[in-house]
């Protein structure tokens, strides 16, 4: 296990094909640290890979920085792990209100380990 500071959030690789991320408290995600985050997991993790979105914290992002979000194609799946009301709806909204070119593989979870239980059955399904 492995932990890089993004200085707006940080990404956990818990296997070489499963992360966590969790963004800051307050984070405004611009398209440019869009951009970090995609590099960062492309360089860490081998694809297709699968991440658990921990929204322990609040945050948000500009439209651009959203539409940007839902760009990124290397993710075999998403479990979004949220604790609250606002950190459900913030999660409904940019996995199902903003265009994409595919559906995204997506599960909502309010408990840790039932999402990286999800995520690993979902990774076992991957053929190299």
């Amino acid at each position: 296990m492995s932990e890089h500071e993004l200085g707006f959030g940080k990404i956990i690789v818990l296997r070489d094909d499963i992360a966590e991320v969790i963004f800051d408290e307050g984070a405004l995600l611009t398209p440019d640290m869009v951009d970090l985050y995609h590099h960062t997991l492309s360089t860490l993790l081998r694809e297709p890979f699968s991440l658990l979105i921990n929204k322990k914290h609040h945050y948000s992002y500009d439209l651009t920085a959203a539409w940007k979000l839902g760009t990124f194609q290397k993710v075999k799946a998403f479990a979004f792990v949220a604790y609250d009301e606002r950190s459900r709806v913030q999660a409904g909204n940019i996995t199902f209100l903003l265009p994409r070119d595919k559906l995204w593989n997506v599960r909502f979870f309010s408990d840790r380990e039932e999402a990286l239980q999800w995520l690993h059955a979902e990774q076992a399904s991957v053929k190299h």
